[in-house]
Protein backbone atom coordinates (compact mmCIF):
# COMPACT_ATOMS: atom_id res chain seq x y z
CA UNK A 1 0.00 0.00 0.00
CA UNK A 2 3.00 2.66 0.87
CA UNK A 3 4.08 1.60 -2.44
CA UNK A 4 0.89 2.91 -3.82
CA UNK A 5 0.90 5.87 -2.14
CA UNK A 6 4.48 6.49 -3.30
CA UNK A 7 4.17 6.12 -6.96
CA UNK A 8 0.88 7.92 -6.90
CA UNK A 9 2.56 10.96 -5.46
CA UNK A 10 5.85 10.70 -7.48
CA UNK A 11 3.19 10.37 -10.68
CA UNK A 12 1.26 13.61 -9.13
CA UNK A 13 5.02 15.61 -8.64
CA UNK A 14 5.87 15.18 -11.97
CA UNK A 15 3.07 16.25 -13.61
CA UNK A 16 3.22 19.01 -11.52
CA UNK A 17 7.10 19.94 -12.25
CA UNK A 18 6.32 19.62 -15.59
CA UNK A 19 3.13 21.79 -15.73
CA UNK A 20 5.59 24.47 -13.90
CA UNK A 21 8.19 24.23 -16.25
CA UNK A 22 6.00 24.93 -19.24
CA UNK A 23 4.61 28.28 -17.62
CA UNK A 24 2.21 28.70 -20.29
CA UNK A 25 -0.38 27.17 -23.32
CA UNK A 26 -0.31 27.78 -26.70
CA UNK A 27 -3.70 28.25 -27.70
CA UNK A 28 -5.15 29.26 -31.34
CA UNK A 29 -5.83 33.11 -31.56
CA UNK A 30 -5.52 36.71 -33.60
CA UNK A 31 -4.63 40.09 -33.32
CA UNK A 32 -5.90 42.75 -35.51
CA UNK A 33 -3.26 45.48 -36.00
CA UNK A 34 -3.74 49.18 -35.64
CA UNK A 35 -3.83 49.46 -39.25
CA UNK A 36 -6.43 47.60 -39.18
CA UNK A 37 -4.78 43.87 -40.07
CA UNK A 38 -6.01 41.23 -38.76
CA UNK A 39 -2.73 38.74 -38.05
CA UNK A 40 -3.82 34.32 -37.30
CA UNK A 41 -1.30 32.82 -34.77
CA UNK A 42 -1.24 31.43 -31.59
CA UNK A 43 -1.53 33.27 -28.06
CA UNK A 44 0.64 32.36 -25.41
CA UNK A 45 -1.62 32.29 -22.08
CA UNK A 46 0.42 32.28 -18.77
CA UNK A 47 0.06 29.25 -16.50
CA UNK A 48 1.77 30.92 -13.41
CA UNK A 49 0.02 34.07 -11.93
CA UNK A 50 1.94 36.89 -11.07
CA UNK A 51 0.28 38.72 -8.75
CA UNK A 52 -0.02 35.51 -5.82
CA UNK A 53 2.62 32.78 -7.31
CA UNK A 54 -0.12 30.42 -7.91
CA UNK A 55 0.16 27.99 -10.56
CA UNK A 56 -2.75 27.21 -12.64
CA UNK A 57 -3.28 23.59 -13.74
CA UNK A 58 -6.19 23.49 -15.57
CA UNK A 59 -6.49 26.93 -16.42
CA UNK A 60 -4.36 30.62 -16.93
CA UNK A 61 -3.36 34.09 -15.71
CA UNK A 62 -6.58 35.56 -16.23
CA UNK A 63 -5.19 39.08 -14.89
CA UNK A 64 -2.34 38.81 -17.56
CA UNK A 65 -5.06 39.31 -20.25
CA UNK A 66 -6.03 42.47 -19.58
CA UNK A 67 -2.27 43.65 -19.69
CA UNK A 68 -0.70 42.15 -22.36
CA UNK A 69 -0.58 39.59 -25.09
CA UNK A 70 2.30 36.82 -26.37
CA UNK A 71 1.82 36.36 -29.95
CA UNK A 72 3.13 33.86 -32.57
CA UNK A 73 2.02 34.63 -35.87
CA UNK A 74 1.43 31.36 -37.77
CA UNK A 75 4.68 29.52 -39.01
CA UNK A 76 6.61 31.55 -36.73
CA UNK A 77 8.38 30.86 -33.84
CA UNK A 78 9.07 34.44 -32.52
CA UNK A 79 6.82 35.79 -29.75
CA UNK A 80 6.18 39.04 -29.37
CA UNK A 81 4.66 40.57 -26.06
CA UNK A 82 1.67 43.73 -27.49
CA UNK A 83 0.25 46.16 -25.25
CA UNK A 84 -2.79 47.43 -25.53
CA UNK A 85 -1.23 50.76 -27.31
CA UNK A 86 0.69 48.34 -29.95
CA UNK A 87 -2.89 46.73 -31.37
CA UNK A 88 -6.56 47.29 -31.32
CA UNK A 89 -7.69 43.82 -30.88
CA UNK A 90 -7.07 40.43 -29.63
CA UNK A 91 -8.87 37.15 -29.03
CA UNK A 92 -8.01 33.38 -28.94
CA UNK A 93 -10.30 29.83 -27.86
CA UNK A 94 -9.78 28.07 -24.58
CA UNK A 95 -11.91 25.00 -23.99
CA UNK A 96 -14.03 26.24 -26.86
CA UNK A 97 -14.95 29.82 -25.04
CA UNK A 98 -14.09 32.73 -27.05
CA UNK A 99 -12.07 35.21 -25.58
CA UNK A 100 -12.06 39.10 -27.03
CA UNK A 101 -10.45 41.77 -25.93
CA UNK A 102 -10.40 45.73 -27.62
CA UNK A 103 -7.71 48.26 -26.56
CA UNK A 104 -9.63 51.03 -25.37
CA UNK A 105 -8.29 54.66 -23.74
CA UNK A 106 -9.96 54.61 -20.40
CA UNK A 107 -10.82 57.24 -17.97
CA UNK A 108 -10.37 57.92 -14.58
CA UNK A 109 -10.88 59.37 -11.49
CA UNK A 110 -6.64 59.25 -10.78
CA UNK A 111 -5.64 61.49 -8.46
CA UNK A 112 -2.59 61.46 -10.94
CA UNK A 113 -3.10 63.55 -13.90
CA UNK A 114 -0.75 61.37 -15.98
CA UNK A 115 -2.83 58.67 -15.56
CA UNK A 116 -6.19 59.86 -16.09
CA UNK A 117 -6.05 58.65 -19.63
CA UNK A 118 -4.83 54.98 -20.30
CA UNK A 119 -5.18 52.71 -22.69
CA UNK A 120 -6.36 49.11 -21.58
CA UNK A 121 -7.74 46.06 -22.67
CA UNK A 122 -11.06 45.08 -21.95
CA UNK A 123 -12.78 42.38 -22.66
CA UNK A 124 -16.21 41.62 -24.55
CA UNK A 125 -18.54 40.14 -22.41
CA UNK A 126 -21.95 40.35 -24.26
CA UNK A 127 -23.05 41.54 -27.17
CA UNK A 128 -26.37 43.19 -27.82
CA UNK A 129 -27.75 44.46 -30.79
CA UNK A 130 -24.82 47.70 -31.60
CA UNK A 131 -24.22 48.06 -27.93
CA UNK A 132 -21.34 45.94 -26.86
CA UNK A 133 -20.71 45.00 -23.22
CA UNK A 134 -17.09 45.20 -21.78
CA UNK A 135 -15.21 44.13 -18.49
CA UNK A 136 -12.19 45.33 -16.88
CA UNK A 137 -10.34 43.52 -14.27
CA UNK A 138 -9.27 45.64 -11.31
CA UNK A 139 -7.94 44.95 -7.70
CA UNK A 140 -8.70 46.71 -4.25
CA UNK A 141 -7.25 46.06 -0.79
CA UNK A 142 -9.06 44.23 1.81
CA UNK A 143 -10.49 45.30 5.04
CA UNK A 144 -7.37 45.01 7.03
CA UNK A 145 -5.18 45.56 4.19
CA UNK A 146 -3.06 41.77 3.62
CA UNK A 147 -4.71 41.19 -0.03
CA UNK A 148 -6.07 42.40 -3.15
CA UNK A 149 -9.15 41.32 -4.10
CA UNK A 150 -10.36 41.34 -7.31
CA UNK A 151 -13.26 43.35 -9.01
CA UNK A 152 -15.02 44.03 -12.41
CA UNK A 153 -15.98 47.53 -13.68
CA UNK A 154 -17.69 47.38 -16.59
CA UNK A 155 -18.31 49.58 -19.50
CA UNK A 156 -20.88 49.84 -22.73
CA UNK A 157 -19.88 50.91 -26.10
CA UNK A 158 -21.60 51.48 -29.22
CA UNK A 159 -20.69 53.71 -32.40
CA UNK A 160 -22.78 56.61 -31.58
CA UNK A 161 -21.88 56.68 -28.15
CA UNK A 162 -18.28 55.54 -27.41
CA UNK A 163 -17.13 54.24 -24.42
CA UNK A 164 -18.84 54.54 -21.30
CA UNK A 165 -18.63 53.50 -17.66
CA UNK A 166 -21.53 51.80 -16.07
CA UNK A 167 -21.90 53.26 -13.05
Amino acid sequence: MKKLIYYCLLILTLVFIGEMKSEAKKVSGYIITNQNDTIKGEVKLYTFARRNGQVTLNSFDYEMTFVEVPFCKSGEKKITVYKPTDIKEYGFTFKKILYKYKSFLVKTNNISLNHREKQHFLQLARKEGRTEIYKHQKYRLSKDNMENIPYYVFYTYSEKNGLQSVK
